[in-house]
């Protein structure tokens, strides 16, 4: 069964994730800009901070990509992180299934910063 999540890239760019494909689409020229294969089982999509993140349940992973080379730069070990996602105050906040937990990760140092339980 393949999943497809959406979310916004500034104004006119979404990423969705198909299988194990992660897809960067502009919906005014409705065209895929970039097609990025991740191994694994990436599930859930969040844009922000200049970067694609990706939850990666099958890795354990949080991974960051960079859209402009299109190229996982950072990858986060995170236990069985699941589809909860938010950016906000200098962080990502990633659920954590396996921990039964929300996790901040710095977005500076691609580090985790606190784990709450």
């Amino acid at each position: 069964m393949k999943k497809v999540l959406f979310a916004s890239i500034l104004a006119w760019q979404t990423a969705a994730v198909c299988s194990q494909e992660i897809i960067l689409h502009t919906p005014i020229e409705d065209k895929a800009i970039a097609i990025m294969v991740i191994k694994g089982y990436p599930d859930w999509v969040e844009i922000g901070e200049k970067s694609v993140w990706v939850s990666n349940e099958a890795l354990n992973l949080v991974q960051r990509i960079d859209p402009s080379t299109n190229q996982v730069i950072a990858a986060i070990k995170v236990n069985a992180p699941c589809a909860a996602f938010a950016i906000a105050f200098g962080s990502v906040w990633v659920a954590s299934c396996g921990d039964q937990s929300i996790v901040r990760i710095s977005i500076v140092n691609n580090s985790i910063q606190a784990t709450i339980h």
